[in-house]
């Protein structure tokens, strides 16, 4: 595993994640990927996060989906093969409105682990409210990274 935690998106919602998770986390253990490299340069500057492939972001034990439904199914179909493989303790955690921990395991044609997020933009600020679910297959030693990860964006439940 290359990284703690990885963000595929850093947009308005990614970012403020990006910026709440380097306050428990060194930025050595974040990487990011966006098809915009200026956000990824924005961030790599402002936070001192790595930039990185693709493929190195859903390496992570943590992988942070942050594009928007309509992107979902086409991100997903892009990275489903390499996810599915993998036999370590990882999770995908995604923010997308409407996509449902079990359509997120159908979009990926498995039961993977998944924490399904619903955060706010006060994230960024430790003002933030953050309210997720998990999946029953989801490990303990991923939810407590997870947990530890998030735990600057304010209330969590």
């Amino acid at each position: 595993m290359s990284k703690k935690i990885g963000f595929i998106g850093a947009g308005n919602m990614g970012g403020c994640l990006i910026q709440a998770a380097i306050k428990a986390v060194s930025p050595d253990n974040i990487c990011i990927f966006d098809t915009d490299s200026n956000k990824c340069k924005h961030y790599t500057d402002t936070c001192g996060v790595s930039s990185v492939s693709l493929e190195e972001v859903i390496n992570s034990q943590i992988v942070v989906i942050g594009v928007k439904p309509q992107g979902y199914k086409a991100l997903i179909d892009s990275v489903k093969d390499k996810i599915c493989q993998r036999d370590d303790d990882f999770a995908v955690v995604s923010m997308a409105a409407g996509i449902t921990i079990d359509s997120v395991c159908k979009m990926f044609g498995k039961d993977i682990p998944v924490i399904r997020i619903m955060p706010n933009m006060a994230c960024n600020t430790e003002e933030g409210v953050m309210v997720y679910d998990i999946s029953e297959n989801l490990s303990e030693k991923s939810l407590k990274t997870f947990c530890e990860a998030f735990e600057y964006v304010g209330l969590t439940k």
